[in-house]
This record gives structure tokens, sequence and C-alpha cells, in this order.
């Protein structure tokens, strides 16, 4: 998306970005904005349809980008591929009550147009499975490198536990940040945390942020894009994933 100052194509580091649409709020009341992805991907089809490119590569969420993907695949003969992050299937319900089983619809049609895939983990492939997939999708997971990792100087400070994680409802954090427990966690652009106020566990202390610089969006530039990366023994904290829906984390036990 761009923000209607500047329309052109950005080429950066080898990486050719091109505009689709005005940004729209990624949320609607806390929840996905199911009009963002339609008009998102009304915008995507003569974008794709006037490029030519050898593979198409969209990922699995929010749906819609796949059918116009698999569509423009279809027409102009390139090969489409479509990476998994998870798989939701009977959280669908959780998340949005009766309304969820358009949901639920609308993720399996897109596992039914996943005929070449990438799981980002064995356990969103085992989800897609779970679902009635019947490929054996790439597992190709997600994650910098532990070279990047040791490049970064050791904190001096301790900590209790690492919570990785968006402050979303579906996250979990209140179920591990207490008065007296030294956290660090990451605010990133589009959370609806930035805009929606601090939520009620930010407010204690012994709560620590790392929020990007300003002016370097978080996943545009390379290099640590933090106000203060640190390096966290993850051996001297217990390291947690209170979400309800995982993807990029395997859950297979002796996976750390």
């Amino acid at each position: 998306m761009f923000d209607g100052s500047d329309v052109s194509i950005i080429n950066r580091d080898g990486l050719i970005i091109h505009p689709v649409c005005r940004p729209t709020g990624l949320y609607t009341g806390g929840r996905r904005s199911v009009i963002q992805a339609l008009r998102y991907s009304f915008h995507l089809f003569p974008v794709l349809l006037k490029m030519k490119v050898d593979i198409i590569d969209c990922q699995n969420f929010p749906y819609f980008p796949v059918i116009v993907s698999r569509l423009i695949g279809f027409l102009k003969k390139e090969k489409c591929i479509i990476t998994w992050h998870e798989a939701w299937g009977a959280y669908w319900y959780q998340y949005l009550g009766l309304s969820g089983i358009g949901g639920r619809v609308i993720e399996k049609i897109a596992l039914l147009l996943s005929g070449s895939s990438i799981a980002v983990s064995h356990h969103t492939a085992d989800r897609m499975r779970n679902e009635g997939y019947h490929g054996s999708p790439e597992i190709i997971t997600n994650g910098i490198t532990l070279q990047d990792i040791r490049k970064i100087a050791q904190d001096e400070t301790t900590t209790d536990i690492i919570f990785i994680g968006r402050f979303i409802p579906e996250k979990h954090r209140e179920l591990v940040v207490e008065p007296e427990v030294l956290i660090f966690g990451v605010i990133l652009p589009g959370d609806p945390a930035r805009t929606q106020g601090p939520a009620h566990c930010l407010d204690l202390p012994g709560v620590h942020l790392l929020l990007p610089r300003p002016g370097r969006p978080a996943g545009v530039e390379k290099g640590p894009q933090l106000a203060r990366p640190v390096s966290l023994d993850p051996l001297d904290a217990d390291q947690v994933l209170p979400a309800i829906v995982r993807g990029g984390a395997d859950q297979r036990s002796g996976d750390r």
C-alpha cells in the first residue's frame, strides 16, 4: 500500500515494491478488517495483471489475495505458491462467533487453491492437513540467523520471562505479565496497541518495551530495527507463547 504522497515504484536493495492502493486500517473493533482485505485484493488484481513475473508467492492471510493470485497465475500461466503462516480451523468460531463460518469457508477455499504451498513450521503444516489439505507443503521456517543474533552485544539486564507476540487480545500477554516480572516486548507498526492506547499490562512496573527507531519502518531496511536491540540469554529466562493461535513456532516436544 502507499500513502498517496508518492506512488512511484520503489527499488531498494534489489527489491522492487509496487504501490497497490491507499492504506486503510487493518483492524476494526479490535479484529482484522474484512473490508480492508477485500479492498486490497480488488486493487491487487490489475497490478498483478500488468506485471510479468516467474513466480507469484502469496501469503495465505487474509485469504482473498490467494484467490486473486491463483486467478492471475492461471490467466498468465505463471506459477503461484501460497505461503501459510497459520491455519485457524475451528478457532474461527471463537474469533467471530457464528460469522466465523464465512472465515472458515474462505480458509478452506484458500487451502484448495494451494496446490503448491509453503508452511512456516511443521505445526502449521499439521494444521493445514487437519483442515483437509492433501498436499505436502515445503517447510521453510521464519526467523533470523544465529550469526545475526550473536552480533548483538549481551545486555546486562536479566529477565524472568521473554514474551513473544503482539499486544493484541489473542496473544494473552495478561497471563504472564505480573508487577514483579521484568519482561521485554516489542510493539511494531500496525499493532493495535499503538493506536488504542496502552493496555493495562503496559503500565505495570518491570515491563520494558522496545520500539522501532523513528523514521525506520520495521522490516524495510537492513540491520537492527529496534531503538535498543538487546541480547537476552534464553537459558536465564522462561520463554512463553500464550497465544491461542500460533503459526511460525513449532509446538513439538524438543523444539525450542
